[in-house]
């Protein structure tokens, strides 16, 4: 297989791009942001694993994260590398929705250490 053939992991295919983009705003928008916030009450994130945006009680402006182009950019490029490695290694359903969870538990627990131990 070439590295840039029709069927190389890196070409955009239909499947690919609506997946990376589901799973961009399901981490980044939803549960990133609920995690942090039932944790750090003071800390509303948007983006993950790179914070695009936040806000909290940073005087004066309350933004304590601007928008950031670069952290928006990788994080585009870890979702898609993410979708485009489950649609070509045919991941089934089953243990896509137990990466899926487990993810999401990990991304809890590495919250809590972070705010045990810091």
């Amino acid at each position: 297989m070439k590295p840039f053939s029709k069927d190389s992991f890196l070409i955009p295919t239909p499947g690919k791009v609506i997946l990376a983009i589901v799973l961009f705003y399901i981490f980044g928008w939803i549960i990133y942001p609920i995690i942090v916030t039932s944790l750090i009450t003071d800390w509303y994130p948007v983006g993950y694993p790179f914070t695009i945006h936040a806000r909290g009680y940073c005087a004066p402006t309350y933004v304590c994260v601007e928008f950031r182009l670069i952290a928006l950019i990788i994080d585009i490029v870890f979702w898609y590398v993410l979708s485009a490695f489950v649609i070509q290694r045919r991941v089934k359903f089953w243990a896509f929705c137990l990466y899926f969870i487990g993810f999401v538990l990990a991304i809890l627990i590495l919250e809590i250490l972070w705010i045990t131990f810091v």
